[in-house]
């Protein structure tokens, strides 16, 4: 397993997770699970904050998206104050890519296990 933290600010925030996202250049990903996240503003999915955030820890799934539903989120430039989100492959729905996590809005953690996707993260 192998772990990138950071920390970067854009603008006095920690940088985005859309940022993170175009940067990483992530392409084949089936889908994305959202894990106790925390908002600071915003309405994903046409969710108020408070009902995204109930359906972000259900248990024992979390909240599912597929890959257009989850860059049409990006687009919303969401904050994220805490939680996690996991990539599952394209190839194989069952093997997860990585996972991303902010702790308290002042540090995200990449964490990954896959081989393959290691070679583009660590690079």
């Amino acid at each position: 397993m192998d772990t990138i933290i950071i920390r970067e600010l854009e603008h006095g925030v920690l940088l985005s997770l859309r940022s993170i996202i175009f940067r990483m250049n992530v392409k084949k990903v089936d889908h994305w699970v959202f894990r106790n996240i925390k908002l600071h503003s915003g309405s994903p999915f046409g969710l108020r904050i408070p009902e995204f955030e109930k359906k972000t820890q259900e248990e024992p799934l979390g909240f599912c998206v597929n890959q257009s539903e989850f860059l049409r989120f990006l687009e919303t430039s969401p904050q994220i104050i805490d939680g996690e989100i996991e990539a599952f492959s394209a190839n194989n729905p069952a093997q997860r890519l990585f996972r991303l996590e902010c702790f308290d809005a002042s540090q995200w953690e990449i964490v990954t296990d896959s081989a393959d996707f290691n070679e583009q993260l660590f690079k």
